[in-house]
């Protein structure tokens, strides 16, 4: 018996759109240009299993 969760992985497949992540994905890019050293190099990405985590990065 199969049973329907929130998770369903679909590796290889990504999102046509990434929609309410402009924020974001602005950070992490100050973040790489950013200095050696620099506190914005660092991020932490926390979600419930199926957010989006890993098809953000």
């Amino acid at each position: 018996m199969v049973e329907d969760t929130i998770f369903s992985p679909a590796f290889g497949n990504r999102p046509s759109y990434l929609l309410g992540r402009e924020a974001v994905l602005r950070d992490f890019e100050r973040g790489l240009q950013a200095r050696p050293g620099s506190r914005e190099r660092a991020s932490v990405l926390l979600g419930q299993r199926g957010s989006g985590k890993t098809v953000l990065l």
